[in-house]
C-alpha cells in the first residue's frame, strides 16, 4: 500500500467511455462495451496520474428486442457475457434464470444488464478503498435500466491466464500480474468474500462464476460506500 501524503490535496477522477458506430453492428450494438478510467490528480486538476482502469459491459437486452434480437444473439458477443448470460437468463423462455428472480423475490423486471468484467488498481494505491468506489461510481453512472449487475468472483489476472510475454501497455507493466499470489483457492476467497462485503450475492446453487446485485432491491452494505476519498 502506498502512503498517499497530502491526501486533502488530492483528487480522484473518472472517466468512461462507450464506442459505437453509426454503421450495420448487427446484435453488437446492444453489448456496449465501456471502459473507465480513475485518475490522481492534485487539487487543480492537474498532474493526472492514471491508477486504476475497469472494464465493463452492459447488454441492452430491451432495446435488442424491440430491434428482433433475441437475448441470447446479444449475450453470444463474447464468451464472458455468453457465460453470463447461461448464469442468469432462460433462453428457451427468454426470461430470466427462474430460481434467480426468486433470490430476489421477483424483482428483476427492468430489462438490461451491467457487466464489470475486469477492474485493476495500481498495487502501491490498493488499500485505500478506490477500488470500491470505482465500482461504485461505475454502477451508479450505468446502472439505470438493469435489473441486475454482475461480477465474475475470479480475480481477473487468473480469470484472463495473464502471461507476462503479452504485455502490451505502461500500466499493464505497473500491475506487476507477475509477482501477484497463484493460490488459486485462497485468492478466490478472498475476493468473493469482498464482493460479499460491499453488497453483492453469492448463489452457488445457481452459478458459481459471478456475484449479483439486484438494484432494485435496497442494498445497505453499497449504499455505506461513500464518495469521501
Amino acid at each position: 500500500m502506498n502512503e498517499i501524503i497530502n491526501w486533502d490535496d488530492m483528487n480522484f477522477s473518472t472517466k468512461y467511455k462507450i464506442c459505437s458506430s453509426l454503421g450495420a453492428r448487427e446484435n453488437a450494438r446492444y453489448s456496449q462495451e465501456i471502459k473507465g478510467e480513475v485518475f490522481l490528480e492534485d487539487s487543480t486538476g492537474n498532474n493526472k496520474k492514471l491508477i486504476g482502469r475497469l472494464t465493463g459491459n452492459k447488454l441492452l437486452l430491451g432495446e435488442g428486442a424491440n430491434d428482433g434480437w433475441d437475448a441470447y444473439s446479444i449475450f453470444d458477443n463474447e464468451q464472458h457475457t455468453l457465460d453470463l448470460g447461461n448464469a442468469i437468463y432462460d433462453f428457451q423462455n427468454q426470461d430470466w434464470n427462474q430460481q434467480l428472480n426468486e433470490k430476489y423475490n421477483d424483482n428483476l423486471i427492468d430489462p438490461n444488464v451491467l457487466f464489470i468484467a475486469s477492474i485493476e488498481i495500481l498495487p502501491e494505491y490498493q488499500g485505500h478503498k478506490i477500488g470500491t468506489k470505482f465500482i461504485k461510481d461505475f454502477v451508479t453512472n450505468f446502472v439505470q435500466g438493469c435489473a441486475i449487475v454482475a461480477i465474475c468472483k475470479e480475480p481477473f489476472y487468473i480469470q484472463t491466464n495473464f502471461d507476462k510475454e503479452l504485455i502490451s501497455d505502461e500500466f499493464t507493466e505497473k500491475m506487476k500480474y507477475d509477482a501477484m499470489d497463484d493460490d488459486y483457492e485462497k485468492i478466490t476467497y478472498k475476493l468473493l468474500s469482498y464482493f460479499i462485503k460491499i453488497g453483492f450475492n453469492y448463489f452457488p446453487e445457481i452459478n458459481e462464476q459471478f456475484v449479483f446485485m439486484c438494484p432494485a432491491i435496497v442494498n445497505k452494505k453499497f449504499s455505506k460506500i461513500e464518495f469521501d476519498l
